[in-house]
């Protein structure tokens, strides 16, 4: 597991949004101050994964939620081999304490940030959701690492105060740690599927030895299948007796069947004689349809006269003009008469209307003339009395229209007796004229009205004229018209004695058709008569319209033909008797054959009788044979699963812990010692090393003291710090070798505090050593606030923090 990102908000100090990004550093640090939050960041991933924190119960989340806030938000981005994972995790307040109700582990599809405003349950486009709640990401964080919480924290995330655990664990604990760490569980898993595995094939085993000794197995012998193949033989040669009588069999069917075939033609034939009898009214039948033919053939001759007369009278109206257009013209010559004496009497209607028109043209212009001089004398007296006149219009408060003043009091002036004359004068000569002009146009519409009209009816007179002129006459016209109505008459006469005679020829006809139909069906009777002789050759048919006369022929023939057809069936008859008679014979044959070798059959079924007892007895013989193989195979199975049941119980005992994996744990803590101590030999320049007891407890060896052995727990805080640091990069190192399969995957530690307690030089070569480690491909992360170790590293997470939030600030060295 290496980490790449880390995003968390309201999660203990880190009240607001923090990212940071460890994809491309191999060593790092996390410094700042005791208090800033440094330890928070490792709580924050390990809690991504886990859901828990190193210093809280496992059950207890609502510490991690900041202060004030509702909710904390972690999202950790992690590769594991070549590919990437998220673990996000939403830890929300609730009244009793607090709850993850938002989880999720996911597998990028793709290489890409994570978004820090997604919520825990969303899933990127391009992410496969792995796990989607709190306790199933545990779970698939911990088949996915090989490490559990507790083991994560002694293996990768080494807290505050539990750096020495893995050193002063017991030998329990720490066999645990490393059956989880080497996945020996896999042998657990693997004793234990052999020993189900053995117990599984010895019952099987067991179950074939039962199937084997009863049942029908126990009965298929070598003497069943013997006696078997004997009835098989015997049987197939009564088969091919039989095939070998089948076509001779066959030939004496075929020649009784065709001897009685042969029998019940004759008899067809000699019944079929007896049926030839004319019918019984063949006489009378004969004569009405003769009747019946000739009226067909008198009303024919009857149409065609008819025919021909209406052709004569159509063609004779053809030649004549058409009735309508002649009624045409004539309505033409009345429209002529009638519009010529309308124009007469318009015009004199229009002369008088004309003469009052001017009449009352020159009475209006003598009223205008009126007029124009009562205007005249008006203005004459408006200028003779202008003060007067001035004073008409205006009032107490106006303006005067001569000397521009306003008036405050109007005058006493006496209207000029000259003015008002002529005022009323002009108003004497308007309504003169208004009247005047009234009857002038009164006159004027009546005039143009009737013009109108008598123009119309003068353009209608010379239109007809137009469309008469070069025709005949009316009187010539009437004439004419006599001669088209008589032409009509005769065509119409015509046509019913058409009709007439055509519905007589109809009847007739359809009297025809009932006796053709008769009479069709009268010799229909006889061909089918014929039909049913013609094999003995009747004579023919001379004349198909005399019907009595073949029925006569036909009678006589049949009558004379009926003894020689008896003759012959008595001789057809005795020849099928013959071969009936043969053929019992051969059949009989067989019939014995098959009863002396057992076999119940008759004539109808004696050969499928024989194919159906052989069927049988082959099928016998294949299950004898099927069940003798099926014995010897079950019993090399048998002896194969006892094989495999043994094998297996061996490889589980040897596979249980007093065994195979006492031994592998041995010679793992072996190799983790022989490393471990190299290790702090190189921290303590060769002062101190590591060894394991007979009790299997670890052991600090003092070189500079005699080589005296010391317990863990006697360890000064500098001595302890020093053998557990070499025992964590032992573990670090060493255990992905060990590992079965490799399942652990421990390619990141985190060391959380511990060197303050170590003096520069001690300093100098922890410093050195955790180089050496990152530079063998482990990320290694130091949790510090020791300024000396923190400006070696290459990669420093500056922590800090104040009254709001803690911050993180990367600077490269």
């Amino acid at each position: 597991m290496r980490p790449l990102r880390l995003h968390l908000e309201g999660f203990a100090s880190f009240r607001d949004p923090c990212d940071i990004d460890f994809s491309d550093a191999e060593l790092f640090v996390i410094t700042g101050p005791t208090g800033a939050g440094k330890s928070s960041l490792i709580d924050a991933m390990t809690f991504a994964l886990y859901g828990s924190v190193p210093r809280l119960d496992a059950r207890t989340v609502f510490p991690v939620i900041t202060t004030g806030k509702s909710e904390a938000r972690v999202a950790f981005e992690f590769a594991v081999g070549d590919e990437e994972y998220t673990a996000a995790r939403v830890v929300r307040r609730t009244k009793t304490g607090a709850s993850t109700k938002e989880a999720r582990l996911e597998r990028k599809r793709n290489v890409g940030s994570i978004d820090s405003g997604a919520d825990a349950g969303d899933a990127t486009p391009d992410t496969e959701t792995i796990a989607g709640d709190a306790d199933s990401v545990t779970s698939a964080v911990e088949s996915l690492l090989g490490l559990g919480f507790t083991h994560f924290q002694r293996c990768v995330a080494l807290p505050q105060g539990e750096f020495a655990e893995f050193l002063r664990a017991t030998p329990a604990e720490r066999q645990d740690l490393l059956v989880k760490l080497l996945d020996l569980e896999l042998y657990r898993r693997m004793a234990k599927r052999a020993n189900a595995l053995g117990k599984e094939h010895e019952t099987r085993a067991g179950y074939l030895e039962a199937e084997l000794s009863s049942g029908d197995l126990a009965q298929m012998t070598p003497e069943l299948l013997a006696a078997a193949k004997k009835r098989g033989k015997e049987l197939e040669a009564l088969t091919k007796t039989i095939e070998k009588a089948a076509p001779k069999l066959e030939e004496l069917r075929r020649r009784a069947e065709d001897a009685e075939a042969a029998r019940e033609e004759a008899e067809a034939r000699v019944r079929s004689l007896a049926t030839v009898l004319p019918p019984s009214d063949l006489e009378e039948t004969s004569e009405r349809w003769s009747t019946a033919r000739e009226a067909v053939d008198s009303a024919r001759a009857a149409k065609k006269e008819a025919e021909a007369h209406l052709y004569k009278e159509q063609s004779a109206l053809e030649a004549l003009p058409a009735a309508g257009d002649l009624q045409l013209l004539l309505e033409a010559h009345a429209q002529k008469a009638a519009s010529a004496l309308l124009v007469k009497e318009l015009e004199a209607r229009l002369t008088p209307l004309q003469k009052a028109a001017a009449a009352d043209e020159a009475a209006r212009a003598k009223a205008e003339e009126e007029k124009l001089a009562a205007e005249a004398k008006l203005e004459e007296a408006r200028t003779a009395h202008a003060a007067s006149h001035l004073a008409q219009g205006l009032a107490a408060g106006d303006e005067c229209p001569v000397c521009a003043q306003t008036i405050t009091k109007m005058p006493k002036h006496a209207a000029p007796k000259a003015l008002e004359a002529a005022e009323a004068q002009l108003r004497k000569a308007n309504t003169a004229l208004t009247s005047a002009t009234h009857k002038r146009d009164a006159s004027t519409k009546d005039v143009v009205a009737l013009t109108a009209k008598l123009d119309a009816e003068k353009e209608r007179l010379a239109s007809t004229e137009e469309r008469l002129e070069g025709e005949p006459t009316e009187a010539a016209l009437k004439k004419s018209l006599t001669k088209v109505t008589a032409a009509a008459k005769a065509v119409t006469e015509a046509q019913s004695m058409f009709r007439t005679v055509s519905k007589q020829l109809d009847t007739a006809e359809a009297a025809t058709e009932t006796l053709e139909a008769a009479h069709r069906k009268a010799w229909k009777t006889f061909d089918a008569t014929r039909d049913r002789v013609s094999a003995l050759e009747p004579p023919p048919v001379e004349d198909r319209e005399d019907l009595a006369g073949a029925w006569n022929t036909l009678a006589t023939w049949a009558e004379a033909q009926s003894p020689k057809e008896a003759k012959r069936v008595d001789n057809l008859a005795k020849a099928a008797k013959e071969q009936e008679a043969s053929l019992a014979t051969e059949i009989q044959t067989i019939l014995d054959a098959c009863a002396k070798h057992g076999v119940k059959a008759t004539e109808a079924n004696y050969a499928t009788q024989v194919a159906s007892e052989l069927a049988t007895v082959n099928a016998g013989i294949q299950a004898v044979s099927a069940a003798i193989e099926k014995s010897k195979k079950l019993r090399a199975e048998q002896k194969e699963l006892r094989d495999r049941a043994k094998l297996e119980k061996d490889l589980g005992r040897l596979l249980g812990t007093t065994g195979f994996e006492a031994w592998l744990l041995q010679r793992a803590l072996e190799r983790l010692c022989h490393s471990a101590s190299h290790l702090l030999r190189e921290l303590s320049s060769n002062q101190y090393s590591i060894q394991i007891n007979d009790k299997r407890e670890f052991e600090v060896v003092d070189h500079s003291n005699a080589d005296e052995p010391r317990l863990a727990r006697t360890l000064s805080g500098g001595e302890t710090f020093m053998a557990s640091l070499a025992l964590a990069l032992a573990l670090s190192e060493d255990v992905a070798q060990l590992a079965a399969g490799g399942a652990a995957r421990l390619d990141t530690l985190f060391l959380d505090e511990g060197f303050g307690t170590l003096d520069p030089d001690t300093l100098d070569t922890v410093a050195s050593a955790i180089e050496a480690l990152g530079a063998r491909g482990r990320v290694v992360g130091l949790i510090t606030h020791v300024r000396e170790l923190a400006e070696r590293v290459p990669v420093r997470f500056q922590v800090t923090k104040d009254a709001r939030t803690s911050r993180v600030e990367r600077v490269n060295a």
